[in-house]
């Protein structure tokens, strides 16, 4: 199953397990709110139609408000991907591009303070301004293990499990319920990880029983409680929650794998995705003579 939560400025939030989605509405990014609210609508109107797109892949906003990337599958091979990210991360645009020029699509992308970043792709890594034991920590074990999850919090806080289970941790003090959770669960049950780089103790986990632990505001309670009938419906276990009411110079990496990229153009950028959703919408319901 495939599992997202983004923190971005102002409060907002996107969730997703699978198909089901759940955002913080008119709190995102314009272009990201008209697509989610677009999908929302459908999906309530014409709950037997084909979906106009499948699963949110990779969706991120960096600290700074307006920016975000976002990629979503679609029901044929492809996908649909909208990229607005600014001047600071001009190495993670690129490194969005060539991966989806290869037919691959960047997932995992985390942002940090101070402008770092991680994402992966089948292709392989990239980052920006992580702290240096982290950095060391992915760098140095590249080789013989691969980042799984990456999770950046305040103040140099971090978080990457690794394929073979191993783990990197270093929240100092900030994130305690997520310190107990690595304690008592260990490594190999978190499937996925976000800490808020905005305030401290705030995170988001899946575990690998299904259930959920986070400690989130009180306000997004309701929406994110909602998401228990996907995971239901997915054949998942009921998901228990552990809740508490929360409230520069650039340094940049890169690693590619030396597998030769296939050429491909299987995604569309920009405006094309809000647009493309709109197209499919007037297709059916001429289709289906509704209006």
């Amino acid at each position: 199953m495939h599992y997202l939560f983004a923190f971005g400025p102002n409060g907002s939030y996107f969730l997703s397990a699978e198909t089901y989605f759940v955002f913080s509405k008119a709190l995102l990014p314009g272009p990201v709110n008209d697509l989610v609210e677009e999908l929302d609508r459908w999906t309530l109107s014409e709950p037997n139609a084909p979906p106009l797109l499948r699963v949110p892949w990779d969706v991120a906003f960096p600290m700074e408000e307006g920016l975000y990337t976002m990629s979503w599958t679609k029901s044929e091979p492809g996908c649909f991907m909208d990229v607005n990210l600014g001047p600071n991360y001009t190495r993670l645009e690129c490194f969005i591009n060539k991966a989806a020029a290869a037919r691959v699509y960047t997932s995992c992308t985390v942002f940090g303070p101070q402008y770092s970043y991680f994402s992966m792709s089948p292709a392989g890594y990239s980052w920006q301004n992580l702290s240096p034991e982290l950095e060391d920590d992915i760098q140095n074990g590249l080789l013989k293990r691969r980042p799984v999850v990456v999770a950046l919090g305040i103040q140099g806080s971090h978080v990457v499990l690794y394929d073979d289970g191993s783990a990197g941790v270093e929240l100092h003090g900030q994130y305690p319920l997520v310190e107990a959770l690595l304690q008592n669960k260990g490594s190999r049950q978190v499937m996925h990880l976000a800490l808020n780089p905005f305030v401290a103790g705030q995170y988001y986990a899946v575990l690998a029983d299904g259930s959920t632990s986070w400690d989130l505001p009180t306000a997004w309670e309701e929406q994110v409680t909602g998401m228990d009938p996907a995971f239901a419906n997915l054949n998942q276990p009921e998901p228990t929650k552990e809740v508490s009411a929360g409230g520069t110079g650039t340094v940049q990496h890169e690693v590619i794998s030396a597998e030769p990229a296939k050429e491909g153009k299987d995604f569309e950028m920009g405006v094309t995705v809000l647009e493309g959703v709109k197209t499919v919408v007037e297709i059916y319901n001429a289709a289906s003579g509704s209006g």
